[in-house]
Formats: C-alpha cells, structure tokens, sequence
C-alpha cells in the first residue's frame, strides 16, 4: 500500500549562515549545473563575473543581459569532483579547465582555460570563498582572483593568499537558471504543475486538496493535466521580490504558516494579505527549491514528507533530487478576459471555509461588520459576500 505522502515546512535555524558557506554543487557534463564565478572590483565595487576572453584569458566582465545559455557561455562554469574536497571547473563555452599559464612580459600568472584539468579547493571566507589550486611542489597556495594592475584590463591572475582576502580574490557563485518560469498578473496568468524532483519520485505534484476535507490542505497526486487543482500561478511581489503561489481551481494560496502535526509542520490553505511569499532558489537540473519566512521568524523549506518515515533533514549540500526539490510543467496560459454572460461568480461553503469560484476580487464580511480574511475556517454565523456590486447572505451552521 502506498503511504500517505503530504508537503510539510522543515525547519532550518541560523539558514543565512549555513547557506554562505554551501560551495557549488557538483555535475556532469550530461547533467551540467552552470555557475558563474563572481568577483568585487576593490576600486569601483562593481560586481564582474570570470569571463573567458577571445584570447582563452580570463577577465572580470560585467554580466552579460541574457537568459541564453550559449550567450552566457563564455561566463559560465561547472564544478566536477577530482578527489576529497578537489574540484576541477569547466567552462561552458570551450569545455576546457580553469588553469593557469606564466606571462614572462608581464611578469604575471594569468588564469586562463586549457586543456589539462587542475585541481582546486575551496576555502571559506566568511560568507565568501577562495579557490585554491593545489599545485603539485608548490612552496605557497594561490589563488584566482582580480589584478588591481589597472593596465591589466581586468585580467584575472593568480593571487597570494593575503591578495586572496581582500575584495579582489573573494569570490561567490550565483547559479545560472536555465529554466525560468513566467510570473503572472491578472491580465496573463501562467499556470504550472509544481511536481518532485525527488529521486525514485514520478510525476508527483502538489495538489489543493481543501475541497476534499482531508486531514492536510495539500497533498501529493499523479499528474493530471487536465485537474485545475494541480496547477498553479506564481505572483511576484515587487516590494520583496517573493511569490504568491495561487491555485486555480479554489484561488488560495500556499502560506508561508504551518500547523504542528506531530513531528510534521503542516503547510496552511488560504489568503492573507499579508502571506510573506515565497523565495524560489534555482538548484540547477531544471529544479527549485521554495522557502519562505514563517511567522515565528524561521525559514523554511517546501518538502515531500512521507508521514509514516522518519522525519527528513535538509542538507544544503545535496538540494537537487531530494524531498526539498521541485520542478515547473508549463500546464496552460489564460488572459484572465471572461466572456459576458460566462462563468458567473459561484459562492461555496466547505468546512466553514467561503470561497468564490471565477472571481478573484472578492470580500467577506461579519454580520458585525468586521472584513475577515479569505481562505480561513469562519465561525458559525452569517457573513455578507461582496463581489463587485452585488451582496449576498451566507450562513454558516
């Protein structure tokens, strides 16, 4: 029999520190995951990306404005493990390595793409990081960074280890999203399935379950892409930059709040104005994982949970294909235009819970007055609904 699966919130204390200090995940070059390798300009402060030139040099470019890989490619670079805690870094736009190469004139070790694969480390920096190469007789470690040179054109170049801990030789690693989704507004809305990318897991997505009364709001189904509970439109709010994730066939939203149900945190159905949203972090593979802020000031995570399996721990290090990952399916675009005298606005009570189908502007109010919030489960009592000019009595046993 298969067990009960739901979409539970696991908590994860002190996650700003944790995830400073998460280095690139590692590839394949069937399965690649593309990051770019970012550095500060310690003179202007701008923010430039290792970039391989026509010459296989590299240098500190500013970000190309582009979402095409190919575009992107020369800023692009994958990470493979050579070893305990070795890497070699791949460059998108060549397939060759991130190496090194002695310029007698300018008296400079330039860093450069070749060939031969080297061997790199990791070292953390506070909420940085240096890379490493791990030079077979070596006497001191180098590192990649920036040359201050300013004639160097903003060359990238071995560094010391003291040049290292400056702006120039910190480093971080955004990931390049391959994948983007589009958001919605009311006058074009992008519906998507929200399915698992957990390993051994198919075609399983995240459903509204509310109008079933079961014991959880949402649970986890097969695919049915004709099943307007399975699909759902990401709304961005522009203020802090999170989304809204909204159902199609009942309009609630998936909180950032939760209920404890045992080891479990249950995710909660609803509306509130002032839902936090959620912060979709690329993992690469066509994944995402969604966090948001609950209101007991934790971040937390969207999971698959097996209620009848130990409780499951998040590992920064290891996002894609676990219980924590996701991927979107494209499952259908509408305007948000309804035809006169088509789909009329429909009251229902289920569990003590108004809501309004085919409308999305709507209110409910107290027979005292009082406007509540949608999607929650009301008292018994009679509430007026107001959508648009028309109200209407509901009465709650």
């Amino acid at each position: 029999m298969m067990k009960k699966l739901n979409i539970t919130f696991l908590a994860l204390f002190l996650l700003m520190t944790v995830k400073a200090q998460v280095i690139p995940t590692t590839s394949s070059a069937d399965n690649p995951i593309w990051y770019y390798i970012q550095v500060t300009d310690g003179s202007s402060g701008n923010k430039l990306l290792c970039t391989v030139g026509e010459d296989n040099v590299l240098y500190g470019r500013a970000q190309l404005s582009t979402t095409d890989p190919i575009a992107a490619a020369p800023q692009l670079w994958r990470f493979e493990k050579a070893g305990d805690s070795l890497y070699t870094v791949i460059n998108k736009s060549t397939g060759t390595y991130l190496g090194y190469k002695y310029d007698s004139n300018l008296m400079t070790t330039k860093a450069c793409v070749m060939q031969n694969s080297n061997r790199y480390k990791f070292v953390v920096r506070g909420t940085q990081f240096g890379i490493s190469a791990t030079t077979p007789g070596a006497n001191n470690a180098l590192y990649l960074g920036l040359t201050s040179v300013a004639d160097y054109n903003g060359m990238m170049v071995e560094l010391t280890e003291e040049q290292s801990q400056t702006s120039y030789g910190l480093l971080s690693f955004p990931i390049f999203n391959d994948m983007p989704f589009k958001t919605s507004i009311k006058s074009n809305e992008y519906w998507y399935n929200i399915i698992s990318a957990k390993s051994g897991i198919s075609n399983l997505v995240i459903k509204d379950n509310t109008k079933s009364g079961g014991a959880f709001p949402f649970i986890l189904t097969t695919l049915d892409e004709n099943d307007n509970s399975q699909q759902w439109k990401f709304i961005k709010n522009e203020a802090n930059g999170k989304m809204d994730i909204v159902n199609r066939e009942t309009g609630f939203h998936i909180l950032t709040n939760s209920t404890a149900e045992g080891l479990y945190n249950a995710i909660l159905s609803g509306y509130f104005m002032k839902n936090t949203g959620y912060t979709f972090e690329y993992l690469g593979l066509g994944q995402y994982a969604l966090n948001g802020l609950e209101n007991d000031n934790i971040e937390r995570y969207l999971a698959l949970q097996d209620t009848q399996s130990n409780v499951d721990s998040l590992n920064l290090s290891s996002m894609p294909n676990s219980e924590f990952a996701w991927t979107l399916r494209e499952a259908g675009y509408t305007s948000g235009i309804t035809s006169i005298g088509t789909a009329k606005p429909v009251i229902k009570v289920l569990n003590g819970m108004i809501s309004v189908e085919n409308a999305q502007e709507y209110s409910v109010t107290s027979a005292e007055g009082i406007v509540m919030p949608k999607g929650i489960k009301l008292q018994k009592g009679v509430y007026l609904v107001t959508i648009g000019k028309t109200t209407t009595k509901v009465v709650i046993n």
